[in-house]
């Protein structure tokens, strides 16, 4: 019996394969994908961003910190705001920010336009210090540019972990 619940899980593996391959997705835990530890918390992760959300942002990112521009493996990625969120506690900071910036009064400092990729020591030596204006500007930009990529990307990963979810769920039921 043990046998052919193996053989079933390896034909559901193989359909799913053939299934990814065909639309051009991958499974593989490579630098180009998250390991299926992370897929299977994606949901779970701290802070106001989805772990669906930081994979679009590093993958529209070409995998690599907006920083240093080095390649930037998962497991070392580190979201940055590149206006700090600890701004808030200084409202007035802030706002004079946001004006010196030209940006608007209601900046969400949690959207996609304010969230970089970074490695964790190019994310330490920044911390929470404020870009100068045509630093904060350039970046915003780079943010800013690589938007229509991150919301096109968050649909196709959404579904991709769903099916991984999925798939764990059928190797459970089957073993």
């Amino acid at each position: 019996m043990r046998n052919r619940t193996g053989l079933r899980i390896s034909k559901i593996k193989f359909r799913y394969s053939r299934w990814l391959e065909v639309r051009g997705l991958s499974e593989k835990p490579d630098l180009g994908h998250p390991p299926r530890r992370h897929w299977s918390k994606l949901n779970d992760m701290s802070g106001t961003l989805s772990g669906v959300e930081r994979i679009a942002i590093w993958t529209a990112h070409s995998k690599r910190c907006a920083y240093c521009e080095e390649p930037l493996k998962y497991t070392d990625l580190e979201i940055d705001h590149i206006i700090p969120r600890s701004l808030r506690k200084k409202p007035q900071e802030l706002q004079n920010l946001l004006i010196q910036f030209s940006l608007h009064a209601n900046f969400d400092l949690d959207s996609l336009n304010n969230l970089l990729p970074a490695h964790g020591s190019c994310n330490s030596r920044k911390k929470a210090s404020v870009f100068s204006q045509a630093n904060a500007r350039f970046f915003l930009e780079i943010a800013q540019e690589k938007l229509g990529s991150i919301r096109s990307l968050i649909p196709q990963l959404e579904i991709e972990s769903s099916k991984e979810k999925l798939l764990a769920l059928v190797e459970a039921a089957l073993q």
